[in-house]
């Protein structure tokens, strides 16, 4: 039996933060542009849930560097680690931030920064405007997070709020020598996205009424400032994607005897919206005959009801399809690509056709806990619940689906 789990393990590695870097670092026209001037140095400014990962990668290529890693796990040597905090913004994120600003700031003219850029930025390094401070920050991003807006709508609004995004951190460089490799979380692969654009311009437009009405009022002016220009273009290069990773699993499938369907569009929308479609889809598989997987990525949008419980989006995917499928012949895999939900213990869950049956042999209701987004301890309590785990890379969240699975007894996927 194809392990699910193993099928990803191989697709995220071909994925790998570090693996991207070195390919791109490969090439010549891209190593000619990292050439300091005389008595310059290479100044590696990584920022997101990939940094370690990509500061490695780009050390072992490039050879001693100086430079701050913003984000989880450690730097290599030479560069200094500041880690922050995730889902919201820490103490840990505004030191990041200020670190960054200040080593971008100490850059001189013949130094060239290599900006290496990856999702999850936005909280893990941060530096307010004046007059806005961390808790209000917390307390504003937490609101947002929890309305379901589209991270288009979140990110403009923590631009405003920042002296690091929306091109702060060019603005800072002391050189003019540049060059950013973006991880995109998204899909379209923006960069101006990633970790809220902290070397691209600031959008001109405001945020939205609804998005300044959860505001704290003193937060409310910043919101609606405009933004100061970014004279500076620091060429981006986006080196892998959401649909990078999606390609990367059909392919492992494929070679392992399991033909895939690698789905055409990355899902941004509500989240029950996409496990109605995921519920339709599988259902014509299995009137189809013949088993296949399917690869989705995704980043839904999961508005949080007030009181509601534990577990990321892709536990609250994954219990919302066993209740839909329940009882069919189907085993599914839906997890964070960085190995991590919403800053918890878990990276996702997998779970089958047997999946609510287990639960409700324990006395567990899991319509409830879907209603409450409560997820996440059903899950765990029946042995669905993936651990958390550092991946290394980080390319929004991935569904692996396979119908039909001939198992009468389900075994865990």
């Amino acid at each position: 039996m194809i392990e699910l789990r193993a099928l990803l393990s191989r697709g995220l590695a071909r994925c790998d933060g570090g693996a991207l870097v070195r390919a791109a670092l490969a090439e010549p026209s891209l190593r000619a542009a990292l050439v300091p001037g005389s008595g310059g140095r290479v100044v590696v400014l990584a920022l997101g849930k990939a940094a370690s990962s990509m500061a490695h990668a780009a050390v072992e290529a490039l050879g001693p560097c100086a430079g701050i890693v913003a984000g989880p796990g450690s730097a290599p040597e030479g560069l200094r680690s500041c880690p922050g905090e995730h889902p919201l913004p820490g103490p840990g994120s505004l030191a990041a931030g200020e670190a960054l600003l200040a080593t971008a700031a100490g850059c001189k003219p013949a130094d060239v920064a290599l900006l290496l850029i990856s999702g999850g930025g936005s909280a893990l390094a941060e530096a307010p405007v004046e007059g806005v401070g961390l808790d209000e920050l917390r307390s504003f991003t937490a609101a947002l997070l929890a309305s379901g807006a589209p991270i288009e709508e979140v990110n403009l609004a923590r631009r405003r709020l920042s002296r690091l995004k929306g091109g702060g951190l060019a603005r800072a460089l002391g050189t003019p020598r540049a060059v950013a490799l973006v991880l995109a979380d998204v899909e379209p692969a923006e960069p101006a996205v990633v970790a809220s654009g902290p070397a691209l311009p600031s959008p001109s437009e405001v945020p939205r009424p609804e998005t300044i009405s959860l505001a704290p009022v003193a937060l409310r002016d910043a919101l609606v400032r405009a933004p100061p220009p970014t004279a500076r273009l620091v060429p981006h290069r986006v080196i892998g994607s959401p649909a990078t990773l999606v390609a990367a699993v059909a392919r492992e499938a494929d070679a392992a005897g399991l033909p895939s369907i690698a789905w055409p569009v990355h899902e941004r929308g509500p989240l029950p919206e996409l496990v109605a479609r995921l519920r339709d889809f599988t259902r014509g598989l299995l009137r189809g005959g013949g088993a296949r997987l399917l690869v989705v990525g995704a980043e839904p949008s999961l508005v949080l009801p007030a009181g509601h419980g534990a577990g990321g989006r892709m536990q609250q995917l994954a219990l919302a399809l066993a209740l839909e499928l329940r009882g069919a012949p189907f085993r599914a895999l839906a997890i964070g690509s960085d190995g991590q939900e919403a800053g918890g213990p878990h990276a996702g869950a997998a779970v089958d056709g047997g999946t609510i049956d287990r639960a409700l042999a324990l006395g567990l209701d899991p319509a409830s806990a879907l209603a409450r987004c409560d997820a996440g301890p059903l899950l765990a309590a029946v042995g669905a619940a993936i651990p958390a785990h550092p991946t290394g890379t980080n390319l929004a969240d991935v569904v692996l689906l396979q119908a039909p699975f001939d198992s009468a007894s389900f075994p865990a996927p």
